[in-house]
């Protein structure tokens, strides 16, 4: 039997409880080429291919969307921003997100005037948006950031997580390759604690929830199945790696050149086909 003071104790717990949630704030800080926006930042020639293409990664949107939806489930404040190191005069940023159906979110763009490092601009431009917070959502404060390896992400959001001293989840895809693959006398390009995925299949193996949803986990499923999670050119980019590493283009002649060519396609398919075959 409860004491006179069991039920207002009890009131109590579920009012600080409901304060906790309704204080609980989420950011999803998302760069946008190369991470949700197919770019290939690694090739002059590929980056203008697919900047005039402006196509997303398939599941990426969906994967933002449930990331939403069950973090609003949760009661929580969810807040999107996309930063990219890309020029507005350039990249329609706003327009490429609601295109592509992603949750609506501040876009930020460096301008033509900038003279920033991309590290420094994304470091800053970030800091000011958790700066600008209330203190009760800072004090109740999760990040998930996503980026890739093609330049500074990894370097920008673990720099952020220390310095601040964040509580955040740091979702790198491998646009390299080096952090899947290590070819011979090679090791594997990760830094500790920070998830890498080289598809969104990956992402099931972070253990991080919430994440992937019934829908996107669906369209990974999907697509895994035909292999069309990888964009070809990624799939180039390793191509690229092995020829580099067997030393194709210095070569005696053009038709060694070739055939070294040639043989690194074959071994980069080969890896691939191995990744799909294994989960």
């Amino acid at each position: 039997m409860l004491s006179p003071s069991g039920p207002l104790i009890i009131q109590l717990c579920l009012l600080s409880f409901l304060i906790n949630v309704s204080w609980a704030k989420t950011l999803v800080i998302s760069d946008i080429d190369d991470t949700i926006k197919m770019t290939n930042n690694m090739s002059t020639s590929g980056t203008i291919v697919h900047f005039l293409d402006n196509d997303p990664f398939p599941v990426m949107p969906i994967l933002y969307r449930d990331l939403k939806s069950q973090l609003d489930a949760k009661g929580e404040q969810v807040e999107f921003s996309y930063v990219s190191g890309g020029y507005r005069a350039i990249f329609n940023g706003d327009k490429f997100i609601k295109k592509n159906n992603f949750p609506p979110g501040k876009v930020y763009l460096r301008t033509l005037k900038s003279s920033r490092s991309t590290f420094t601009y994304k470091y800053l431009t970030i800091t000011k948006i958790i700066e600008d917070l209330s203190a009760e959502d800072r004090q109740n404060l999760t990040i998930y950031f996503f980026g890739d390896n093609a330049a500074y992400d990894a370097d920008v959001y673990w720099q952020l997580t220390r310095d601040l001293g964040l509580r955040s989840h740091i979702f790198i895809r491998d646009v390299q390759t080096k952090a899947t693959f290590a070819l011979e006398s090679e090791s594997l390009e990760q830094v500790k604690g920070l998830h890498y995925f080289f598809t969104e299949r990956d992402l099931k193996k972070s253990g991080v929830e919430p994440l992937l949803g019934v829908a996107s986990a669906g369209k990974i499923e999907e697509l895994n199945r035909s292999k069309k999670l990888l964009p070809n050119y990624i799939r180039k980019t390793l191509k690229t790696r092995i020829s580099k590493k067997n030393n194709c283009i210095n070569q005696d002649n053009l038709a060694d050149v070739v055939k070294c060519n040639k043989k690194a396609k074959k071994e980069a398919a080969r890896l691939v086909d191995e990744y799909f075959t294994h989960e």
